[in-house]
């Protein structure tokens, strides 16, 4: 893409960093805990319990009342999110590609984060990567217009058994087992 699209990118990766920030607090917990919404230190209430994806965490990374950093260090889920959108935007060779790199790194972001605090992977966040990105790339493939390179001949496979010879212990044939 042109300059444009990689500042774009890195403005919007700046600008949601900051709920970011938030998803990272709230799902750090360890493995069958709910997502939190309070200080772990005093208790006090800092995402609101109710629209908890539309929170954002203190501009300080702090506490209000018990000054105790809470998610990442500031400013640092914006910039990983901002130099990680201006990459997919500097690579992407179509819209549909660009928006479909920048959702998978968009939610790979805060998973690297909740992965480094508590060792695991929210199922929440993964499943929405993995779906947003499939789907976006099978729109990204059916609206190019350019299909695949025809696959010569000779790689396709004659005998079904020949798939997974690994898992048969010798084939029949002219040549033996191997």
């Amino acid at each position: 893409m042109t300059l444009p699209w990689i500042i774009a990118g890195a403005a919007a990766g700046l600008f949601v960093g900051s709920r970011i920030r938030a998803s990272v607090f709230s799902r750090s917990t360890e493995s069958g805990q709910p997502p939190r919404s309070d200080c772990p230190g005093c208790a006090h209430r800092i995402l609101l319990a109710r629209w908890r994806w539309r929170s954002l965490l203190p501009v300080t990374g702090r506490c209000p009342s018990c000054r105790t950093r809470v998610g990442p260090y500031p400013l640092l889920a914006e910039l990983a999110a901002g130099l990680a959108l201006a990459v997919v935007a500097a690579r992407a060779s179509s819209g549909w590609e660009l928006a479909a790199l920048a959702w998978l790194a968009l939610l790979a972001v805060p998973l690297a984060f909740i992965d480094a605090a508590v060792r695991r992977l929210p199922d929440p966040l993964t499943a929405a990567a993995c779906a947003g990105t499939l789907a976006l790339l099978a729109v990204a493939a059916l609206t190019s217009h350019q299909p695949g390179p025809p696959r010569p001949r000779s790689h396709r496979c004659r005998r079904p058994r020949l798939l997974l010879p690994g898992l048969v212990p010798y084939q029949t044939g002219r040549h033996g087992p191997g």
